[in-house]
């Protein structure tokens, strides 16, 4: 077998129906964070893994307002990790962690199994694309699915059109990229230190959180990268929710410099949301900047509160800026359902390609030969998963459980 096309919908509808997803909130319980690692710079296609929270960053809060930051700062020392490379990273450091902690691992898989319902294992971007389908434009996606043990893992490939723009990227869009991380970097140092915020801007570094929630009786096993910790979050605040996501955005010059700036975000309003709220954190910090790349003003939006800033848009006919948590949260809790009865066969018979772009009335999918290209579960992982008979070689646990804490310490 290569490929063969399986003939099932998803959605019954059409994904351009938003009002078939216009339901009550399907429950979402607390995300709780039960590990983490951190990633550093190799070379520009390979990072390396490590079993801690190194790169854990505090956040520094400068003035809210007069700013002057420029994010141009340093773009000739720029070190950028590959973008090919990033997309073909998979799942590979989740299923690393996972291998160094059967436990956490085992003891959600087994809760799942006797319950019989799902259990997903994938990074925090795919459930954001996701949730976002229904009000997507202009990207497409493909994501690969494959069980193992009775365990869902999800991953994301490039399209063609993904393919398309890394190779023809423009400049201006690489300067929108390097801004973004130079804006982390000005809210991760000590103003009063310029040096710290003068060194080489690095992409491939960060600390990232693996987080289990559960949307209606799908549990999800997840990790995402998180940008900095809140000191002014209590020590006992459990993770996630003592975490800050930084975000910039342009600034329009002439407007009440308010939280209604936001609206003019448009779709970026959504993607922070659906960022924040499926991993629960609590927090955005955004950075308003001008056309020359410096940020005037940051303002701290609540996550919660961005769905009814959503709802305001729309009394101002800001028509691009207006969608609702419930429709991507229905979209999404129905999509893996929809997974889970599709994908019945074992990884070693399969794998499952779920296709669509925004052309599409719906999802297509096909069944892929396990050797096939679509295959990303490395063979490391398959000899060595938790629950096989083969024992995991035992390692010393991630310091992750306190790190907050300490670091708060340690600066103080």
């Amino acid at each position: 077998m290569d490929s063969r096309r399986l003939h099932v919908t998803f959605p019954s509808s059409s994904t351009k129906d938003v009002h078939q997803f216009q339901k009550a909130l399907p429950d979402l319980s607390e995300p709780a964070e039960i590990g983490c690692f951190s990633l550093s710079y190799v070379n520009e296609t390979r990072r390396e893994f490590h079993d801690d929270a190194r790169g854990l960053r505090l956040l520094l809060r400068r003035p809210s307002y007069p700013l002057s930051l420029d994010l141009k700062e340093g773009f000739d020392t720029y070190k950028k990790f590959d973008e090919g490379a990033r997309m073909n990273e998979h799942l590979d450091h989740f299923l690393h962690w996972i291998l160094l902690h059967p436990q956490e691992f085992l003891f959600r898989k087994q809760s799942h199994k006797s319950r019989k319902k799902e259990l997903v294992v994938c990074v925090r971007g795919s459930l954001t694309d996701l949730m976002m389908t229904p009000y997507e434009k202009n990207d497409g996606w493909i994501f690969v699915v494959c069980r193992i043990d009775g365990v869902l893992y999800l991953t994301k490939f490039e399209t063609e059109q993904d393919v398309y723009r890394w190779e023809n990227g423009t400049e201006e869009k690489e300067n929108f990229m390097y801004w973004g991380y130079k804006f982390e970097q000005y809210m991760q140092v000590p103003p009063e230190d310029p040096q710290a915020f003068q060194g080489p801007i690095n992409n491939s570094e960060g600390f990232h959180s693996v987080i289990y929630t559960k949307l209606s009786d799908t549990g999800i096993l997840l990790v995402g990268e998180m940008d900095c910790l809140d000191p002014k979050a209590p020590p006992t605040t459990p993770a996630p929710f003592c975490y800050v996501e930084l975000k910039t955005t342009k600034l329009y010059p002439g407007l009440d410099l308010s939280v209604k700036q936001t609206f003019l975000c448009g779709p970026k309003l959504l993607k922070y949301w659906a960022q924040s709220a499926i991993c629960g954190v609590p927090k955005i910090l955004i950075g308003f900047r001008n056309g020359d790349g410096v940020v005037e003003k940051t303002e701290e939006v609540a996550t919660v509160k961005l769905p009814l800033l959503a709802k305001e848009a729309s009394r101002h006919g800001l028509k691009d800026s207006v969608w609702k948590q419930e429709v991507c949260l229905n979209f999404l809790d129905g999509f893996l359902k929809f997974v889970g009865q599709v994908v019945a066969k074992d990884y070693d018979k399969a794998a499952y390609k779920f296709e669509w772009s925004p052309g599409k009335s719906g999802v297509n999918v096909s069944e892929e030969a396990p050797g096939s290209r679509w295959n990303f579960i490395p063979e490391w992982y398959l000899q060595s998963r938790p629950g096989q008979k083969v024992p995991v070689k035992k390692v010393r646990e991630a310091p992750h459980g306190n790190y907050g804490e300490n670091l708060l310490r340690s600066l103080i």
